[in-house]
């Protein structure tokens, strides 16, 4: 008996005894889930995700913003000089890479919306710089900060509309950059033209190391034509030539692009 004993229990291994096949975990429509995906919600996820954005977009923010007083000040530059430069870092660079780590964060933007982003940022920038606007801003601190919240804020719900375009309405894409940029660099060609000074700043260029006056006004157009081009006009002659690839690429397998055209 001792001796089927033994035989019984060498036939009984670790691997035998551990050895079981667990139920895959599934969610509510029956799809297969990771152990990371079941254990955390999906609306906590989400937040993660906005929080991580969140904390990103604003160090890319500062660093803009340091980075271009840094700039301004090495170079003397006069106060709507100084202005236009740290202008450009926010809406030039902040934003876009602020709206590209929001791409994490699923948000539908439709075409309707594209284009309400656009004439948002559009408007706000020229209301906010027409010079009566402009100069009491330029004198009310609590006005300053809301014109710098508001168009980072527009800039940021642009750029990601743009980046969250899809096959079937990239050509919006194009042409709310194409469209923006150029309106930019038309506010930018006024003030480099203008025969005459359009912003009264005495008050600050009394306490600026730089220039002043009309040839403050002059530099601050030259910056703003210079980023405008490399910023919306380039992403949208990119986007432009990756919308016509993708045409190219729909013609030669039409079956198969059928289906993603309508994602």
């Amino acid at each position: 008996m001792l001796a089927s004993l033994e035989t019984g229990f060498r036939g009984v291994s670790a691997g035998n005894i551990f050895h079981f096949s667990p139920l895959p975990l599934t969610n509510m429509h029956g799809a297969r889930m990771s152990p990371q995906h079941a254990s955390v919600p999906r609306h906590q996820e989400l937040l993660f995700k906005f929080i991580e954005a969140s904390v990103l977009s604003f160090a890319v923010l500062a660093a803009a913003l340091f980075g271009a007083s840094a700039v301004a000040s090495q170079l003397g530059l006069g106060p709507l000089s100084r202005h236009m430069i740290e202008h450009m870092a926010v809406l030039g660079i902040a934003t876009p890479l602020c709206a590209y780590a929001l791409q994490s964060i699923p948000i539908v933007w439709s075409g309707a919306r594209l284009v309400l982003a656009a004439i948002c940022q559009i408007a706000l920038l020229w209301i906010w710089h027409l010079p009566p606007v402009f100069s009491s801003a330029s004198d009310s601190l609590l006005l300053h900060a809301v014109m710098g919240v508001s168009l980072y804020i527009a800039g940021v719900l642009f750029w990601s509309a743009v980046f969250s375009s899809t096959k079937a309405n990239r050509w919006q894409s194009v042409m709310a950059l194409l469209i923006t940029g150029k309106l930019f660099c038309m506010f930018a060609v006024i003030l480099v033209f203008s025969p005459r000074l359009l912003y009264d700043l005495g008050a600050h260029t009394h306490h600026s190391q730089g220039m002043g006056g009309i040839e403050d006004q002059q530099l601050a157009g030259l910056i703003m034509i210079t980023v405008c081009p490399l910023t919306y006009v380039a992403t949208g002659i990119v986007m432009a030539a990756r919308w016509l690839l993708e045409l190219e690429e729909n013609d030669r397998h039409p079956a198969e692009t059928a289906f993603d055209n309508r994602c």
